[in-house]
């Protein structure tokens, strides 16, 4: 029984040693000596190794080394790799120890998927594509889909191509939006967007806290207390230039209880609804003149909405505008003063016939009266009128008393101002 027991124990012992003696590197170990390795150099991170196929290996038992040539089958992401891997081995007395490790050029690497593209690959291949919202070009930035849902797709992977229809919600400053999107893909190394196209189905919606909640009245408010400008002129003197006269400007200040027919006629969004413009007209009514205002309000989103800025175009209804009838004032000039009256009439607003008449406060300075005829420009305001014939003409008049009449309408006081005989100043009004 002993001489069988040390037979026994006498074979394993040399069958120990002729394994020792002969034994590589087997594949098992191979395997785990590359996902021992640092991550950098092997793997990346969560990349697993599936299948190492040994093509080719160089053993020098007297060097006690072990050269092993391989395919290492790999996957990360529903990728599939292959990839080379050349590992040296040397054979110390506890066993064979990997010594270096090379991988193969990764254009070199074999790589297809295993899977179509997924809602997180469509995410972040959609950061700044442009897309159309109710008419506005909306660019889709890193962190705005708060939602996707692939409603169909249609892969090949073995051609390396997927196509795929999704919805998808977007979560912007101050509006959400959602719609339709068609995208294909192709896969070199990875999922790669080729062609994306929206299914004009995008529309938006404003944010309840967001809201900009402005309406007629408010619009109209903003407008109490503005400024038009109106009676300046402009001249093309050529080679493009242009030149302004600002002399027969005039101030128009806005009351709402001057505005009337206020109609919202357009309003527009820009900047994902930052943005927002409102196009109006209405009416302004003074004494004597009617404008068509032509407003355009803007409001930014920025934290809060802030104030509009307000453009206003005035347009002079000219049929609203009539100087006829009685105006009455006083007059100064060099050493005198008194009573101013402009008496005219027009038929068209614009040509207008009539008589001017004077009064000085003091008996020694000459009163008298003339006919007057010309012209009304509604661009600048002025009224021009010839002196005619005299009505009532002073014993001894001067040779500059009768003098032609030169005067502007000032539309929000409705005064005329201007100058009549000998030159001297006159304001008047109705």
């Amino acid at each position: 029984m002993k001489k069988k027991t040390s037979l026994l124990l006498m074979l394993v012992f040399i069958m120990l040693c002729m394994t020792g003696c002969s034994s590589v590197p087997k594949e098992k170990q191979i395997k785990q000596d590359i996902m021992d390795a640092s991550s950098s150099l092997a793997l990346a991170e969560n990349e697993k190794v599936v299948d190492i196929e040994i093509k080719d290996r160089k053993t020098d038992k007297k060097a006690k080394s072990d050269q092993v040539i391989c395919i290492v089958k790999t996957e990360l992401d529903n990728v599939s790799y292959e990839k080379g891997y050349t590992l040296s081995y040397h054979k110390f007395d506890n066993g064979w120890k990997m010594q270096s490790i090379i991988i193969g050029e990764s254009a070199d690497w074999v790589i297809k998927p295993l899977k179509g593209v997924n809602e997180e690959q469509i995410k972040n291949s959609l950061a700044y594509k442009t897309i159309n919202v109710d008419g506005e070009l909306w660019t889709i930035e890193d962190g705005e889909i708060s939602d996707i849902v692939i409603k169909k797709q249609d892969t090949d992977l073995d051609k390396g191509k997927d196509k795929v229809t999704i919805k998808i919600k977007l979560n912007g400053e101050v509006e959400e939006v959602e719609g339709t999107i068609k995208a294909e893909y192709d896969f070199d190394k990875k999922w790669e967007l080729k062609d994306m196209e929206d299914e004009n189905d995008f529309s938006s919606k404003e944010k309840a806290d967001k809201a900009l909640n402005v309406n007629k009245e408010d619009l109209i408010a903003e407008l109490s207390g503005r400024e038009i400008s109106v009676g300046e002129t402009k001249s093309d003197v050529g080679n493009g230039i242009s030149f302004i006269d600002y002399s027969t400007q005039q101030k128009i200040k806005i009351n709402t209880d001057d505005i009337s027919e206020f109609t919202i006629n357009q309003q527009t969004k820009e900047e994902k609804g930052k943005g927002v413009t409102y196009e109006c007209s209405c009416k302004l009514s003074k004494a004597d003149v009617q404008y068509t205002l032509q407003v355009k309000y803007f409001y930014y989103y920025d934290g809060t909405w802030n104030d509009p800025s307000v453009t206003i175009t005035p347009v002079l209804d000219t049929d609203s505008i009539n100087l006829s009838g009685t105006w009455k004032g006083n007059y100064t000039g060099a050493g005198s003063s008194g009573t101013a009256e402009l008496d005219i009439n027009s038929e068209d607003g614009i040509n207008y016939s009539g008589t001017y008449t004077y009064t000085s406060d003091k008996s020694y300075v000459n009163s008298g009266s003339y006919k007057v005829e010309g012209t009304f420009d509604k661009d600048t305001m002025q009224l021009k009128l010839k002196a005619g014939d005299w009505i009532s003409k002073p014993d001894r008049p001067l040779s500059v008393e009768k003098q032609d009449i030169l005067a502007i309408y000032y539309v929000d006081s409705s005064k005329l101002n201007g100058r009549g005989q000998c030159g001297d100043i006159f304001n008047i009004n109705k």
